[in-house]
């Protein structure tokens, strides 16, 4: 798959929500997932390796491009003591190695 139709496999399964895919080290969403938001744990999941795929069809032109971890987060807003309205811990979905 071409970075053309995985970008736009990642934008269509994108629809806003409590969801976001960033980096497991910097906490910034990489390349393509800048600015997207998803349903759901399971289609943020998917949306991140989807990047994976992305990024490292995108280093055979760049070979200097950031390796990231892309993970979920939950972004829904934390309850009185701390914790997010479920249990939000970030999940990740494998490493970019």
């Amino acid at each position: 798959m071409g970075l053309r139709e995985t970008r736009r496999r990642i934008e269509a399964l994108a629809g806003g929500g409590p969801y976001r895919v960033a980096s497991a080290r910097t906490g910034e969403p990489p390349v393509p997932v800048a600015g997207l938001r998803f349903p759901d744990r399971e289609t943020a999941a998917a949306a991140a390796r989807l990047t994976r795929a992305y990024r490292l069809a995108l280093r055979r032109w760049d070979p200097e491009l950031a390796w990231v971890d892309p993970i979920v987060h939950d972004c829904r807003p934390a309850t009185t003591d701390g914790r997010a309205a479920t249990d939000r811990a970030a999940v990740g979905v494998g490493g970019e190695r």
